[in-house]
């Protein structure tokens, strides 16, 4: 099975996590490239293994010496790769870094808006200064929808937030100081990401919807089922095996 040639759905999501990797590389900031690779193996890379993951990211590091772009340490260029695939990954590279850009741009905004927060929170700590309204969750859907290539799903469509180009339904949660996670409705996949003071984010899970529900308990005060940031992690740990 982790023979099959590698679609494009594949190439980009490897590519999307091998910029975001750069990106803290060049920001002095830690990452894990074992976790990054455990996480791409619980949603789009389910079919491959570790080691052909690591791979790829090898051949992504090849690509990116040839149009003169930067690459992470410790993935060495490996040139062994055919011209369909150096050809993916060059569109790929392409594309994810115009989305990146806007991405960017939304996170310094929000950036903003949370440092002013902090300045309200100061200046007058009786007050909350917590309201975002649909704010978070806006930014998290634009993160998401752009960031792994997901279809916005038209307003008013009940129980999921976009599709993916299988066409499945994914529910879209995200969360910036709460400990749980709140969900209602059904979706084919739930893809949950972690937002700090600085705007960015990590993701906390991207799998079976079915699965967070089994693990989840239902709220009768918020009318909505509960599972905890931590659940969600192991879960997410499970699925990659």
């Amino acid at each position: 099975m982790g023979q099959e040639n590698w679609t494009q759905t594949e190439i980009d999501a490897a590519v999307r996590q091998y910029l975001a990797m750069l990106e803290l590389e060049e920001r002095g900031q830690p990452f894990t490239k074992s976790e990054v690779n455990r996480l791409l193996r619980t949603a789009e890379l389910e079919r491959r293994s570790r080691g052909s993951v690591e791979y790829r990211m090898c051949n992504i590091s090849a690509i990116m010496e040839n149009i003169g772009r930067p690459t992470i340490t410790g993935y060495k260029p490996m040139r062994n790769v055919g011209a369909r695939v150096e050809k993916m990954i060059e569109s790929a590279v392409h594309s994810r870094t115009r989305i990146w850009d806007e991405v960017e741009t939304a996170r310094h905004v929000m950036r903003s808006i949370f440092a002013n927060q902090s300045v309200l929170t100061t200046l007058a700590p009786e007050y909350k200064w917590r309201g975002l309204g649909n704010l978070l969750g806006d930014y998290g859907e634009f993160i998401c929808t752009r960031y792994y290539d997901l279809e916005k799903a038209e307003s008013g469509k009940a129980g999921f937030d976009a599709k993916n180009r299988e066409g499945r339904t994914v529910q879209i949660k995200a969360n910036r100081t709460a400990t749980t996670i709140g969900f209602r409705g059904e979706a084919d996949l739930l893809l949950a990401i972690q937002i700090d003071e600085s705007a960015s984010w990590g993701e906390l899970y991207y799998g079976e919807f079915d699965a967070v529900a089994k693990i989840a308990r239902y709220s009768k005060r918020d009318n909505k089922f509960m599972v905890t940031r931590d659940k969600l992690k192991s879960l997410a740990y499970e699925q990659a095996g």
